[in-house]
């Protein structure tokens, strides 16, 4: 009997005891190329997998920037750059604008936060709703 008679035939690996293979079995690359191999794609070495989780990480961090529109006139805030465009073009907002307070908005990205405000701008942007 050889010293590694444990197998995954769905990643291609062997291991030296059932520990190890159990242990794989509830690993994220594991169930990864199950998924795979449900469509009938050929497995992912581990190597790849981690690029592939980076790649994701990093993805996501790029989309969790928050950029939050803020109209002074008005005092209202908006999560979107079309829905703050739209309010813009509102009757209630043109009829309150004057030649004054025109153009009196912000625009904040979450880029100048510290870690802590961006937490928090993620939460609120989950949670509020524009008024």
């Amino acid at each position: 009997m050889s010293s590694e008679s444990f197998t995954c035939l769905t990643c291609q690996v062997s291991f030296r005891d059932s520990d190890m293979q159990r242990q794989h079995h509830k690993s994220d690359w594991h169930w990864y190329n199950l998924k795979r191999k449900v469509v009938s794609l050929p497995p992912v070495s581990p190597e790849q997998f981690k690029t592939k989780v980076l790649e994701q990480k990093k993805q996501e961090a790029e989309s969790n920037l928050v950029h939050q529109y803020y109209c002074n006139t008005c005092r209202k805030k908006f999560n979107s750059q079309n829905t703050f465009n739209t309010h813009l073009r509102s009757k209630k907002h043109v009829q309150i604008t004057t030649p004054d307070n025109a153009g009196d908005y912000v625009v904040v990205s979450t880029e100048s936060l510290t870690e802590k405000e961006r937490l928090r701008a993620r939460v609120l942007r989950k949670t509020e709703s524009p008024r």
